[in-house]
């Protein structure tokens, strides 16, 4: 077989396995974890291009993400709530965007070895699947789109210089579909150092326009959070909980790409328990922090360029600036995987290459075929989890069984689908894991409402009022159900 030829059918083969492993998710249905959220807004539901002023000037939702509104308004046109065609945009973007990582490295003239084994983990790594499988999801697969099209051209060097404005237009495309995209200019400066290893000021001037669209987008991003409150740890965590948040965060990071074992779309933010998180946030925060000082000083030039890379990419999905909900998204190291999959992938050829006996060679294909077949299968196991409302939460469930978000948002689905026992039953553990959650009281006073029981209902919607007294909502239904009873001559319910 001839050389040339073993890169594109290499690339075909990641490709055709990416599709054997994936295409099941075609079949699946959207999710209440933000699909119906995003959907099922005013702002997607109107004619392509009809209301861009709105989209792009307007950010109600407390997420600034113009393009990707758009590109989903225009799914909505044409497909309306047919899940199949969302989902197939995702594949099609996930496809593209490993012929672009494998593209990459090319340009980068690493190892061909090493950039078939990126691919590949790129591809079909169980991490990935949340971002490939979830419909709302597809902000993070756009925004890597146009990443990884700008990183190609400027790792072709004859056309930096030729392509340097529709650097600047991709780069808009990129915030527009989501911010996170804003650690770019600080990854191409790495790939100039990687070039010359000096950074010139030159090399900073040119990325001028590229950190003012960041810094921009930036703005107006966070402007959009704290005009709905979208992530209110944010105002009252102090710098030092948000750095040992972050540290572990990015040791967590790293453990589930190496053992990508426990998977789950929901990690509660660990809670302080006497003024102090669990031991374990410490300790793997410091394990970070001291483990990044090592390898920045012992690795070899290009796994410490990549680790770099990887802190890049990693930062804004930290919580320094934004507080989440959760200590880790595992759709964040979409993209900020690739710097440790270049670690892993260069290691495992340099082992392969230097081991003095055959025998020690042929044991370390084994383990790395086995390691490989491992995620192959776990990224195609993974994917059912995301088959539907049900299967998602019920994952969460079972591996995070002292968290209410999984008996919230499954009672919410057993609620849509007028499953009232079964709603109620996990909403009442939701209640019961957390007594002081609004939402949790407004779903079981509306199965309480469905299913005729008004006075339970009621009861429901003071407690509501008892912890949110300007709760507009509550004060409204609370009336309406009054009325009800006495026109029904139901006697008074007694205070709760």
């Amino acid at each position: 077989m001839d050389k040339n030829n073993s890169l594109p059918l290499t690339l075909v083969a990641i490709l055709a396995l990416s599709f054997i492993v994936y295409s099941q998710c075609l079949s699946f249905s959207f999710v209440n974890w933000d699909d119906n959220g995003f959907l099922g807004s005013a702002l997607i539901q109107k004619p392509p291009f009809s209301n861009l002023n709105e989209i792009f000037l307007t950010h109600n939702t407390g997420r600034y993400y113009p393009l990707t509104f758009l590109v989903q308004q225009i799914q909505y046109f044409f497909f309306d709530f047919e899940p199949f065609y969302y989902h197939f945009t995702n594949l099609i973007f996930h496809f593209i965007n490993i012929v672009l990582v494998f593209k990459i490295f090319g340009n980068l003239r690493v190892d061909k070895k090493v950039a078939g084994l990126i691919a590949f983990l790129f591809a079909l790594h169980p991490l990935q699947v949340e971002a490939v499988a979830w419909v709302s999801s597809l902000k993070d697969l756009l925004y890597s789109f146009f990443f990884l099209w700008i990183i190609y051209i400027y790792t072709k060097q004859p056309q930096r210089q030729r392509y340097r404005y529709h650097l600047i237009l991709i780069y808009f495309l990129a915030l527009s579909a989501k911010i996170n995209a804003l650690s770019l200019p600080f990854l191409l400066i790495l790939f100039d150092y990687c070039e010359k290893r000096k950074i010139h000021l030159s090399d900073w001037i040119t990325k001028i326009p590229l950190f003012i669209l960041a810094f921009v987008f930036v703005a107006i991003g966070l402007a959009a959070a704290r005009s709905v409150r979208a992530f209110p740890l944010s105002a009252i965590l102090p710098w030092i909980d948000r750095f040992w948040l972050s540290g572990y965060a990015a040791c967590m990071y790293i453990v589930k790409i190496i053992f990508p074992f426990s998977l789950c779309n929901y990690y509660p933010l660990p809670a302080k328990i006497h003024g102090f998180f669990p031991p374990e946030i410490y300790i793997m925060s410091l394990l970070f922090f001291f483990s990044s000082v090592l390898m920045l000083k012992k690795l070899p030039h290009q796994p410490r360029v990549a680790f770099v890379a990887f802190l890049i990419m990693i930062f804004p999905c930290l919580h320094l600036t934004v507080i989440n909900n959760c200590i880790i998204y595992e759709r964040f190291v979409y993209l900020a995987s690739l710097g440790i999959f270049f670690i892993m992938s260069f290691f495992a050829c340099s082992i392969l290459e230097k081991f003095p006996s055959k025998k020690a060679r042929y044991l370390m294909r084994i383990f790395l075929i086995v390691y490989f077949c491992f995620l192959t299968i776990s990224c195609f196991r993974r994917c059912p989890v995301w088959e539907n409302s049900a299967t998602l939460w019920t994952d969460v469930i079972k591996k995070r069984p002292d968290s209410p978000a999984g008996y919230f948002f499954r009672s919410s689905y057993y609620l849509e689908e007028k499953n009232w026992e079964a709603a109620l039953r996990d909403i009442n553990v939701a209640l019961d894991l957390n007594p002081r959650y609004v939402p949790s009281y407004r779903n079981r006073a509306e199965i309480y409402l469905q299913t005729g029981r008004l006075h339970a209902a009621l009861n429901d919607y003071k407690k509501i009022l008892a912890l949110d007294p300007g709760n507009k909502e509550a004060q409204r239904i609370s009336k309406l159900i009054t009325q009800r009873m006495k026109k029904a001559g139901h006697a008074s319910p007694r205070r709760p």
